[in-house]
């Protein structure tokens, strides 16, 4: 029969100001993934100049930086299993950072498809790390809360908004589902 754990050294549940904190820097952290997708697409005009692209080949970048990010963030998954969430954070901001400096000292196109690759590796990272952190630090009863509210203002503030449901999508036969099982 396992012995009682004595008072003093049971793990304390985190407050509510410890998980403010925590979700509070983790946005901050993922903001930081947001402001890397967009860092290019608002300077294409001036890009598409200075490099002699077309809006086609500076778009690839976009798609470039996209396919890495997805196949790095199914993999960066098992690195924070094994590492933890905090070097691997860390490792994210630091190659979007270096990317963001590539970006500026880029001569040539290729230079750019570089970043963008190094800018993907760090952009992959943020969903595995941030769900580590919610899932190991987050108070239980507030785990519902915090991924419901967490994205909202990033969603909010997107170039492309998603919609609220309507009266109308919520009708019998207007969903998806039901256009698919039939």
């Amino acid at each position: 029969m396992p012995m009682p754990i004595s008072p003093e050294f049971q793990p304390q549940a985190p407050t509510l100001k410890q998980d403010v904190q925590l979700i509070s820097l983790v946005s901050l952290a993922h903001m930081m993934s947001h402001f890397s997708q967009l860092l290019l697409p608002p300077l294409f005009p001036w890009l598409k100049d200075d490099f002699s692209a077309s809006y086609t080949e500076l778009g690839f970048l976009m798609t470039i930086f996209f396919i890495v990010s997805c196949a790095v963030q199914a993999v960066s998954g098992f690195f924070v299993d094994r590492l933890g969430p905090r070097p691997i954070l860390f490792a994210g901001l630091g190659l979007l950072g270096l990317s963001c400096l590539g970006y500026a000292l880029s001569h040539n196109y290729w230079m750019l498809a570089f970043f963008a690759v190094v800018a993907g590796i760090g952009n992959g990272v943020f969903h595995p790390v941030d769900y580590t952190f919610i899932n190991r630090r987050v108070s239980a009863g507030r785990l519902g809360i915090c991924s419901e509210n967490v994205p909202r203002p990033v969603i909010e503030s997107s170039p492309v908004k998603i919609s609220e449901p309507t009266p109308a999508a919520s009708r019998p036969g207007s969903s998806a589902q039901s256009i698919v099982s039939r």
